[in-house]
């Protein structure tokens, strides 16, 4: 039973959702076909193929487990990476969509749109990747994640839901960090790739405060209201921050025979 719910929760159905969501706006309608799949399948196993750097990241926290430098340095390499992912799949998903790749990321809206769509198949990847870690803990030795104690129940399939969406706010911010940088505005690109490593952070960083602070009340508190109140509202912040971003930020990009990729 939960196996299904899984799959329906946290596979078939944020993808069906996200590729009905990118075939109601003009940015992205063309987009949608086999083409994209194999983009999102792309998206999809880069997160597998990013994650054996936790081994780094242990070997860090083996030389200093101190809460800021755990929280400032740990933390941080492994959002830079998750980014870094996403925007490997944008670039990669663009080569393959070519002409019709090119039109979306020329458009704010459709960057962000395509960015967060791609981010949602990496956040799948996440998903089955760590549910079959925690399945089989022999896989630490390849990924570097030991989640030997992890159960897979409702609160599982519950946070990663909140996980997928999360991955997509950040590959919306990717998307439109590359947006910027075709456009050879490279300060643009580091500011918007900046704002989804912070997002990371706030979400994960939080996680680490609890872990380091069990018992003061605040940590309680946030502990005790994490999937009810704490990880919800964090999902709400990223989507009325796309949400603002796509109404005033971008710009309607007319596109014609003589200007097919738009301004």
């Amino acid at each position: 039973m939960i196996a299904i719910l899984f799959v329906l929760v946290d596979v078939i159905g944020p993808i069906g959702l996200v590729l009905l969501f990118l075939y109601k706006n003009k940015e992205t309608r063309d987009l949608i076909g086999p083409r994209l799949l194999y983009a999102g399948l792309i998206a999809f196993i880069l997160f597998p193929l990013f994650l054996p750097r936790k081994h780094i990241e242990g070997w860090l926290i083996k030389q200093n487990s101190d809460f800021l430098f755990v929280t400032f340095v740990v933390q941080m390499h492994n959002n830079l990476y998750e980014e870094l992912a996403k925007l490997v799949s944008l670039i990669l998903a663009v080569i393959m969509l070519e002409e019709k790749g090119r039109k979306a990321i020329s458009s704010f809206r459709g960057a962000l749109y395509l960015g967060y769509a791609l981010g949602l198949f990496y956040g799948v990847g996440e998903a089955v990747t760590l549910t079959l870690i925690a399945k089989n803990p022999s896989l630490y030795r390849i990924f570097g994640v030991n989640l030997f104690l992890l159960f897979i129940n409702f609160r599982w399939l519950w946070e990663r839901f909140l996980a997928l969406q999360m991955h997509g706010i950040m590959g919306g911010l990717v998307g439109i960090g590359y947006h910027y940088l075709r456009k050879k505005d490279r300060w643009k690109f580091l500011l918007f790739f900046l704002i989804a490593i912070l997002y990371h952070e706030l979400v994960d960083g939080l996680i680490i405060y609890i872990g380091y602070n069990a018992g003061r009340p605040l940590a309680k508190f946030l502990l005790s209201n994490l999937f009810s109140v704490v990880l919800p509202a964090e999902v709400v912040i990223g989507y009325v921050i796309l949400a603002i971003l796509a109404r005033k930020g971008g710009k309607n990009v007319e596109f014609s025979a003589d200007n097919p990729y738009g301004s």
